[in-house]
């Protein structure tokens, strides 16, 4: 028992450090490790084509673009296991003519500092083949001792179709590169994927994502429908090595989400959602 208490001492200790060192919130060393759904969380930390929901607009606005009238989604993770880091999100997404909106929110927080972000996004498709997405995201920041912030930020996202299997995917977050008032700037990165649909209700993608400072991360992920309920996932990255896994289970209208990912040093990430989608 106090092995155990000693171990997540310093895991909160080690984590605390670096968001209060970098005085920009809670990066855990990149923003990857900022999760919006167990379905990402499953899916190595990726908004994955085909496999999507309203919380995707948090990653890449291009994949709003859907079948979904309405969707509505929440999700809430527990980082590391600690009650201390837990995060939550909440969006929801609908298509209007040749437009699809999305409106997400997400938060982590406890005494020592806490971020906020709100993001509205659009997808819409200007050619046949092509999907493009544009989000304004909202971010406040308060760091104890040190004040807080607020600031906005543009997102942006694409999608090509090569052909109905594979898809060509990119997205920027932070495109203009918004600095808090320190001049520290927000987290900006660039992904760029392809994504594979080998089998009906099978999807495969794999990208690479840079973040500005840090080196780039590889990411592989696969989702496939077992029976017409349940839907498997599973993911692995580089820099730093996880693996993740997940399951959905649909209920009607509803869908039922887990998702875990493991980093060889800080431990497990359980994270679940729900989702209901009228079509």
């Amino acid at each position: 028992m106090i092995f155990n208490r000693l171990k997540r001492g310093l895991r909160y200790f080690y984590i605390a450090a670096i968001g209060i060192v970098s005085q920009t919130g809670l990066l855990v060393a990149q923003e990857v490790d900022l999760w919006y759904s167990p379905r990402q969380i499953a899916l190595a930390n990726m908004a994955v084509w085909g496999d999507v929901g309203p919380l995707d607009a948090l990653s890449n606005p291009a994949l709003l673009w859907g079948r979904q009238s309405f969707s509505l989604e929440t999700g809430y993770a527990r980082p590391y296991g600690m009650r201390e880091l837990a995060t939550s999100a909440v969006g929801v997404s609908l298509r209007t003519g040749k437009l699809s909106w999305g409106l997400a929110a997400w938060q982590f927080g406890f005494e020592l500092y806490s971020r906020q972000s709100a993001e509205l996004a659009a997808a819409f498709s200007p050619a046949s083949a092509l999907t493009v997405g544009f989000g304004l995201a909202a971010h406040r920041l308060q760091i104890k001792n040190y004040g807080q912030a607020t600031r906005l930020a543009v997102d942006l996202g694409w999608s090509y179709e090569v052909s109905p299997v594979w898809h060509v995917l990119g997205a920027m977050k932070n495109a203009f590169r918004a600095r808090w008032t320190d001049g520290e700037p927000l987290a900006q990165s660039l992904s760029l994927g392809v994504a594979f649909r080998p089998l009906r209700g099978t999807n495969v993608q794999t990208e690479v994502r840079k973040e500005a400072g840090f080196s780039p991360e590889a990411r592989f992920a696969l989702s496939a429908d077992v029976g017409s309920r349940l839907r498997v996932r599973c993911g692995f990255s580089r820099n730093p090595a996880r693996f993740s896994a997940g399951v959905s289970l649909r209920l009607w209208a509803f869908s039922v989400d887990y998702g875990f990912s493991y980093h060889s040093v800080l431990g497990y990430t359980h994270a679940a959602g729900l989702r209901w989608n009228k079509r």
